[in-house]
Formats: C-alpha cells, sequence, structure tokens
C-alpha cells in the first residue's frame, strides 16, 4: 500500500463516526426517560457507564439536561476541591520548608 492510498485509508476511518443506541435515544430525547426506568440501578453504581451514558446525553441530545448540568458541575466542583487543597499544601510547604 503506498503512502496516497494510506492517507486516503485514515481520513475514511476519521470520517466514520460511530454511535450507539444510547446516543440514539439521547437524539430523540428518550435516554433519560430509559435509564429511570430500566438501568437506574446500573447507573447509580457503575462509574464507567455512568461516564458513557453522560457522554451520550452531552453530545448527542438536542437539549439541556438538568441531570447532565449537575453532574458535570458536580465534577467541576470535586476538581476544583482537589486543587484548592492542593494549593494550600504547597502554600504551606514554601511558607514553611523543610530544613
Amino acid at each position: 500500500m503506498n503512502d496516497e492510498q494510506n492517507s486516503s485509508n485514515i481520513e475514511q476511518k476519521e470520517q466514520l463516526s460511530f454511535s450507539t443506541i444510547f446516543d440514539e435515544l439521547a437524539e430523540i430525547g428518550e435516554l433519560a426517560p430509559f435509564l429511570e426506568e430500566y438501568m437506574s440501578r446500573r447507573f447509580d453504581w457503575d462509574e464507567k457507564y455512568q461516564r458513557h451514558i453522560i457522554d451520550a446525553l452531552y453530545s448527542s441530545s438536542s437539549e439541556v439536561i438538568p441531570q447532565v448540568e449537575r453532574y458535570l458541575l458536580e465534577k467541576m466542583c470535586e476538581s476544583l476541591s482537589f486543587f484548592i487543597e492542593y494549593v494550600k499544601l504547597c502554600q504551606q510547604a514554601s511558607l514553611h520548608p523543610n530544613p
């Protein structure tokens, strides 16, 4: 395979987009009701599954979903809390360096 064919194959693969059933349900506004009725227990305990669903809701939904916004805000607060605590430790270390 020459470089031109290889480049063409790479471009074709980049243009492909795969959608899941969750993406399809999010597009038509039925993912949240589906989760509430059939998958709420798994959504609550499986963090990887939860991230996948949130991603599908965020990227494929045509409307704003309050649960997604709340989830994203909670994650942002967790990250900022960690950052603030880390900065405090760094500030304390710089004020009281070990000899």
